[in-house]
């Protein structure tokens, strides 16, 4: 799925791994933190000199969803270093779609935001509020090539969750609800919103696209079943079992809890400067509400209760 774009090739939709291989010739930098990514020396892009490349996806064995590049282009004052990056990136895919400006007191910041669309890649290029320090020199911009639409490189995920939860419940058997209970806060589907759009609301209308998202960015968490679902609200989550195998579900998504390789965490955020939360995961699910939910602490105990074990609480400072 890459594409050849600025005079060279974009790994986007690549799985991660395999598209590192591809560039193993280059010289190999320490990875960041977050997502799995691999960080590698640069040349060129744009025909404008590039420090280093980052390539990131949010599994290993997953595609890319973004490749960046620290470049490192000059020039004699700040305005003209503006000038210069959008006239050698327009040379290629024309004038940005979108161009914002800001004043800045510091390299950290961001003084200008240009954004392109090219077919399915959203590219975007900040220019820094001054030289910031990188491999073999300082880079004055980034440029950050996304995917705009996960549903197409997710089909095989999507297939993958479809599998796995048709194993799970399409037959019903020995089904029982353990526990219904109501938290305070509204309880959202899993969806990374794009805060670039229009109306980043919009996705929790789009149930196709929060399915794409969720399969490709989790390896578990599914869709709660219709028979879960009956008398539920925003603020509920259920414990059920079917056929041996436990399960926490929200009005949307549910993940299966009870195996031995469980990632059960749970974290307490005492009030302080805020008010405070109280936050379960529960391997791809993540739940939260406000300090001291009765709600949460009576899940904790019914998971605790079916996997015969006792979670450690971490605590911190809402500061």
């Amino acid at each position: 799925m890459s594409i050849i774009i600025g005079n060279r090739e974009i790994v986007l939709g690549e799985i991660l791994d395999l598209a590192a291989e591809k560039l193993k010739d280059h010289e190999k930098l320490p990875s960041h933190g977050g997502w799995p990514n691999y960080r590698f020396v640069d040349t060129s892009i744009f025909d404008i000199p590039a420090l280093v490349t980052e390539i990131r996806a949010p599994f290993h064995d997953r595609p890319i969803t973004q490749q960046s590049f620290e470049l490192s282009l000059t020039s004699d004052s700040a305005k003209n270093l503006q000038k210069d990056y959008l006239r050698k990136i327009g040379k290629f895919i024309g004038n940005p779609t979108e161009l914002k400006e800001f004043d800045v007191s510091t390299a950290f910041q961001v003084r200008l935001s240009a954004r392109w669309l090219v077919d399915d890649t959203s590219i975007t290029l900040s220019v820094y509020g001054g030289s910031r320090n990188s491999h073999n020199g300082f880079a004055t911009a980034g440029l950050f090539f996304d995917i705009t639409s996960e549903i197409e490189i997710a089909k095989p995920y999507v297939k993958a969750i479809e599998a796995m939860e048709d194993s799970f419940w399409a037959e019903i058997k020995n089904f029982s609800l353990i526990q219904s209970i109501q938290i305070n806060n509204r309880i959202r589907p899993y969806c990374l919103p794009n805060y670039a759009s229009k109306n980043p609301e919009s996705i929790y209308e789009d149930r196709l696209l929060r399915r794409a998202q969720k399969s490709l960015y989790k390896k578990f968490l599914l869709d709660t079943p219709d028979f879960v679902l009956e008398g539920m609200t925003e603020n509920a989550i259920r414990v059920w079992t079917n056929n041996g195998r436990y399960f926490v579900s929200t009005m949307f998504d549910t993940v299966e809890f009870g195996k031995k390789d469980d990632q059960i965490e749970i974290h307490d955020l005492l009030p302080a400067k805020g008010s405070g939360r109280l936050s379960v995961n529960i391997n791809d699910l993540s739940l939260s509400d406000s300090h001291g939910s009765e709600g949460l602490k009576a899940l904790i105990s019914t998971i605790e209760t079916v996997t015969k074990k006792k979670y450690p609480v971490y605590q911190d400072y809402d500061s």
